[in-house]
């Protein structure tokens, strides 16, 4: 029989290096801190919030609490059916299928009460349909 290990061999090998160019350090932009940033952004770690892609994400998550904050308030009355919280219960719909309102509460970090509300409006609207699974159980269906 042939010895497998002497097809191999034992010793590492070389990685190829790639000239990379240098690029001059940079420095954070917030006045008075003066720390290296990465990747030649234009804050340090500690000023990460001031990347306008961050700015964005920080629009985003408040404008999805303002939301969800007025349909506590008003219930189904507060819901805005082109906001980001319809948007993303509906994109949820249509990616998973068919769900309960309390699975969709639980996997989408959003209290059952402000998922009602929604799904009613929803209804409503002919945006979605409710069933049953064969236990009674009432599920949420893309229309």
């Amino acid at each position: 029989m042939k010895n497998v290990n002497s097809q191999f061999s034992m010793t590492p090998h070389t990685v190829p290096r790639f000239d990379i160019k240098r690029h001059q350090t940079k420095y954070c932009t917030i006045e008075g801190c003066g720390k290296f940033t990465r990747a030649g952004k234009t804050f340090c770690s500690n000023h990460i919030e001031h990347q306008p892609y961050v700015q964005r994400v920080l629009g985003r998550i408040a404008e999805r609490e303002d939301e969800m904050a007025l349909v506590i308030r008003k219930g189904t009355r507060g819901v805005d059916v082109q906001g980001v919280v319809a948007k993303e219960i509906l994109d949820y719909i249509r990616v998973h299928g068919e769900r309960t309102t309390s699975k969709m509460a639980k996997e989408m970090s959003i209290e059952k009460d402000i998922v009602m509300a929604y799904i009613t409006v929803f209804k409503r609207r002919r945006l979605v349909r409710l069933g049953k699974t064969s236990r009674g159980i009432i599920v949420v269906k893309v229309a």
